[in-house]
Formats: structure tokens, sequence, C-alpha cells
């Protein structure tokens, strides 16, 4: 693992920001990482796992060193990175974990990069259900711009393909347990399953918030 320390750097608002870097795809250089910002500051807040290598060779063809390489630092890096620092969360009773995921996931594209990706999107639902109500944990699937020459390029049927599946899913679905918020004094236990959500806005820009689910506060995994 390298460390870069960018001491002295103004963000917004007179922070100071550092840089710590690893080969995600090693497990022991992501748990070293996550160790290293605890070890620097002594807690975590919030979780962006936003790493994702890209592979669309034919599974027939796919080598094992780049399943490993793209499955390894998709979805394993994200569990591992959560594992860390997800107690501390917790323990001080917040804490918010955003996996960025990819539309590939929902279209059965791009080999083991959509692959990984639907996976990680499984992850953020268990976590989610797991780690509630102290952490919240969600997914964002971004798609392509359309007008991108480069996603024709490496798949002509894409958009077609992404634009149907969103015609077809576009909305959210919301399921409500027994004692919503309206229910006043003698509510019951609330749950929440938010389905999907899909827009498209004025340049064009396609994106998906993947499912999320919130367990009641009462400790049950049932939706």
């Amino acid at each position: 693992m390298w460390r870069c320390t960018t001491t002295g750097i103004q963000i917004a608002r007179g922070g100071v920001a550092e840089a710590f870097g690893a080969d995600v795809a090693d497990a022991t250089f992501a748990v070293s990482l996550a160790d290293s910002v605890l070890d620097r500051f002594g807690r975590v807040d919030m979780l962006i796992n936003n790493v994702g290598p890209y592979s669309d060779l034919p599974f027939t063809s796919l080598p094992v060193e780049t399943w490993d390489a793209v499955f390894n630092s998709n979805v394993r890096a994200p569990y591992l990175l959560v594992q860390r620092v997800a107690p501390g969360m917790r323990e001080r009773g917040w804490g918010r974990v955003v996996n960025i995921s990819a539309v590939s996931a929902l279209l059965r594209a791009h080999s083991i990069y959509g692959l990984s990706k639907a996976a990680l999107m499984h992850l953020t639902e268990c976590l989610a259900l797991e780690l509630a109500p102290e952490v919240a944990v969600n997914a964002i699937a971004p798609g392509q711009i359309e007008e991108s020459e480069e996603i024709d390029e490496l798949d002509p049927t894409y958009k077609s393909r992404l634009f149907a599946h969103r015609n077809s899913r576009r909305g959210v679905h919301a399921v409500l347990g027994p004692g919503s918020q309206s229910d006043g004094a003698n509510a019951g236990p609330r749950r929440r399953l938010v389905v999907a959500r899909w827009s498209l806005d004025a340049d064009n820009r396609y994106s998906h918030v993947a499912r999320a689910a919130y367990r009641s506060s009462t400790g049950t995994n049932s939706i």
C-alpha cells in the first residue's frame, strides 16, 4: 500500500485533505487502507465505494486473472471496507455507505464488469438490512451519456437496450409496513422497500438509484 499525504491542501470550509491509496484488488491492502484511515482520523462516518476496473471480454475467453482483478475490486473490496468501518458507525449511531454500481448490471452486459456490479447491488441490499437503522446503505448505478460515441463502439446495442429497460421500469415503488409515520403515538414497526428509481435529465444522462431495503427498528429482517 502507498500513502500520499497532501498536508496543508485547503478544501472547502478550510478543511485539510489527506489521500491514502492501495490496490484494493488485494484483500490485505484493502484492509490496510481502512485501518490506516482509522488510525489517522479515529473514525469514518461516510464510505463511498467508487472503484471500478472494467473488462468486457467474453466469459469463454476471460482469463482468471482478469476475473479476480475486476470482481475483487468491485465486490470484495467494498465488503472488506464496510466490515472495517461499519462497527464504529453503528456504535456512534450514524453512518452512510454509498456503493457505485453500473447500469451494465441491469442489462446483462459487459461480461465480468456487469456481473460484479450486479453483485455489488446484491451486497448493498444485504448490508442495508444488516446495518439498519444506524447505517444507511445505498447504491447508485450511473449509465452512459446518450451522445457518447465510445459506448457505440464498445456495445452498439447498449443504448437501445438501456432505454427500453428504463421505459419498462421507471418510477418509485414503496411499501410501508404497519405503523407509518402518520399513525401517531400507537405506531408499530415501520418498514420500507424502495424498489427502483429511474431518471433522465435534460442532458440525457441516465441514472438508476438501486434498490435499498431497510429493516424495522425491532431488528427483524423481514420487509
